[in-house]
């Protein structure tokens, strides 16, 4: 069977990149690597110019912009200047390629339908969930968008029971590393405290905020550290509860092994609605290294290994002072680095051609 062309239309900007990077960019790679014609490409410029392609793959930007007269009446000024960045006609451009013969995948991983309030999330929400400054809202126009696709795959088995129904066809198609991000690093054994290991940006503010794990944090903290790239907003939430922290700057994806390299442990803690659709990236970027992790018992690591599952403060606790115990920790460790070097897209690629088969074959 000839190979297809495939095009991953991306939706982060510059300086955003790490979505993108799970859901286009190391798929495409591993797709590049056995020899198909593979195209990456911003949503934008595949809704100015719909491209010709046998599998298109559309991340999130699932909106067909303002109406055009409407658009026209605005005044010119911010508002304007706003709509205009935001006014990407994508489902005229999915018609246009459907019309051609090609196939079209959307791909996304947040429960946009329960964004929640507070730091990090006011003005998202307002936004995707009322249209506030863009002429338009967007969650009515990526719902509709949903149904128009050829299929839908997400990262998550919460996220393709809650908007399956919206669908032709949705897939749970697990998030996988490019393994050359991760080399193999030798531990250095632990002197002093603790490096409890957790990187987040504002929008992983809720799922701090309320948790249990501030409880056992708060009674480790003569024996511990939090140390990551972390926002601030979480990090004066530590801080507020006496946990030092350590804070590290941002720094590029192929860099950041450097960052999980400089944990004991990592630890992945979740809060709400909004939480239940994350993927397993924080627990498997951890065990790529091979740091155990702790993280909250709410169905998103259910099949991960190489740690604890908790659901309380008792158990946040328990788990990582057992975790000093030099046994388990190497065990743990262990179990998780060969567990996650099984999970790249080079030995899993079949997962997702099998979704692109039987679209195609549709």
């Amino acid at each position: 069977m000839a190979k297809w062309k495939i095009i991953y239309a991306y939706a982060d900007t510059p300086g955003e990149g790490n979505c993108s990077n799970w859901l286009c960019a190391f798929p495409a790679t591993a797709l590049s690597k056995v020899g198909y014609d593979v195209t990456m490409m911003h949503v934008s410029t595949f809704a100015n110019s719909p491209p010709e392609a046998d599998i298109i793959v559309i991340e999130r930007l699932l909106w067909n912009g303002m109406d055009s007269v409407k658009y026209d009446q605005m005044r010119p000024g911010p508002s304007k200047l706003r709509a205009e960045a935001a006014n990407l006609h994508v489902h005229d451009a999915i018609r246009a390629c459907q019309d051609r013969g090609s196939k079209v995948i959307a791909v996304f991983d947040d429960h946009y339908m329960a964004y929640p309030s507070g730091p990090g999330f006011d003005m998202v929400q307002d936004k995707w969930l009322n249209g506030t400054g863009i002429g338009f809202v967007p969650i009515e126009h990526f719902l509709t968008g949903l149904g128009l696709v050829d299929a839908v795959m997400v990262p998550s088995r919460f996220l393709a029971e809650r908007y399956g129904k919206y669908a032709r066809r949705m897939y749970y198609v697990h998030n996988r590393p490019d393994l050359r991000l991760y080399p193999a690093l030798d531990k250095p054994p632990r002197i002093g405290r603790m490096r409890v290991g957790w990187s987040g940006t504002i929008q992983h503010y809720v799922s701090w905020k309320g948790n249990d794990i501030l409880d056992a944090l708060h009674e480790l903290r003569d024996i511990i550290i939090v140390c990551g790239i972390i926002d601030t907003s979480v990090a004066d939430m530590l801080r507020g509860r006496d946990i030092p922290v350590e804070r590290h700057p941002l720094v590029k994806i192929e860099d950041f092994h450097t960052i999980v390299a400089g944990y004991d442990i990592g630890i992945c803690p979740l809060n709400g609605e909004y939480d239940r659709a994350r993927s397993w990236i924080k627990w498997l970027e951890c065990s790529l290294m091979g740091r155990p992790v702790v993280a909250q018992d709410n169905g998103v690591y259910d099949e991960c290994v190489g740690g604890f599952r908790v659901s309380d403060a008792d158990g946040w606790y328990n788990a990582i002072r057992s975790l000093f115990d030099d046994n388990i920790y190497s065990d743990m460790s262990a179990a998780g680095r060969a567990w996650a070097w099984q999970q790249g897209w080079d030995t899993n690629l079949d997962e997702l051609l099998t979704v692109f088969r039987e679209v195609v074959d549709d």
